[in-house]
């Protein structure tokens, strides 16, 4: 009857591998103690991790509900299901109400990263360029952002340099299915 035992054990099912498992737990938490926030964004990340994006979505708006001071992170979360179910116009809503708040590296990569994957807009490839450079300039050895860079300059059409960038984004995140494949 104590929700954070619950809670408590998510993380060790989810370490494992038992989604399942976990997600069983982590309904149980929320029936003991429904504005226990924490479940409720973690049983979101198992759901997207699953690809029930119609339950991450609920998930992440009910913590969202339960704790405005983290409504970066929960918009964020929102934008990248919105990404992954093909609604990217969405996803650049997201980010963009992030910026406007906290206009932070990942953020600005992230969007970068949509433009990038999703735009022929010449403009909005121009404005990823843009906001990966910022990122960059935080951050030059984030693996992630040198993918974004890379990314974004492939779509330009400048393969040689997107290469450079490619690379050293490679060397850095080894194990990154999605780098490898750009």
């Amino acid at each position: 009857k104590f929700s954070y035992s619950y809670f408590n054990l998510w993380n060790i099912y989810y370490k494992k591998g038992y989604s399942g498992t976990a997600i069983s737990c982590y309904k149980k938490a929320i029936s003991l103690n429904p504005r226990l926030r924490d479940a409720h964004r973690n049983l979101g990340i198992i759901y997207e991790d699953v690809r029930q994006f119609d339950k991450a979505i609920a998930c992440y708006s009910a913590a969202l509900s339960l704790d405005d001071n983290s409504a970066e992170e929960y918009h964020a979360r929102l934008a990248g299901v919105a990404y992954k179910r093909g609604r990217w116009r969405l996803a650049v809503l997201l980010y963009r109400r992030i910026m406007s708040k906290n206009p932070s590296a990942e953020t600005k990569n992230n969007l970068a990263y949509v433009y990038a994957d999703c735009s022929t807009n010449l403009e909005e490839l121009n404005e990823a360029q843009k906001l990966v450079d910022e990122a960059l300039q935080s951050e030059p050895d984030n693996g992630y952002f040198l993918d974004t860079k890379g990314w974004v300059l492939y779509r330009h059409g400048k393969h040689a340099e997107a290469e450079k960038y490619l690379e050293r984004a490679h060397n850095i995140l080894t194990n990154s299915e999605e780098i490898h494949r750009h």
